[in-house]
């Protein structure tokens, strides 16, 4: 299982990868059947097309994400990372993401709770 520092460095690099546009450098991080939920509640988008669509869109809306201080998880697996986003230099928005690294170090769940407010 990767260790703290480890487990920030993936979560770090999945924002700055995403920040950077690099679809293909983003799916990279993932678990071939890695999860992603965002928002938080809609169902789960699952696999590597699911991974590639969800980072190209990310990317063709201009999102940028400015993360805060990252917190380990005791389970030895999750890192939530509070973060502003923006999307195409709209004003910022709160949001959470939580994301469970696999013993591989790779990314098996990202969830995103995004707020309204600004």
């Amino acid at each position: 299982m990767p260790d703290e520092p480890r487990r920030k460095a993936i979560a770090a690099d999945y924002f700055r990868r995403l920040n950077d546009g690099d679809v293909d450098a983003v799916v990279e991080l993932f678990a071939p059947e890695g999860r992603i939920e965002h928002p938080l509640g809609r169902p789960a988008r699952r696999g590597r097309d699911a991974q590639r669509d969800y980072a190209a869109a990310q990317i063709r809306d201009q999102v940028r994400i400015e993360t805060g201080l990252m917190v380990a998880a005791q389970d030895d697996r999750q890192v939530v990372v509070p973060h502003t986003v923006s999307r195409g230099g709209g004003p910022d928005r709160p949001a959470i993401g939580i994301l469970r690294i696999g013993p591989s170090g790779l990314i098996e769940q990202l969830r995103i709770l995004e707020g309204t407010d600004r």
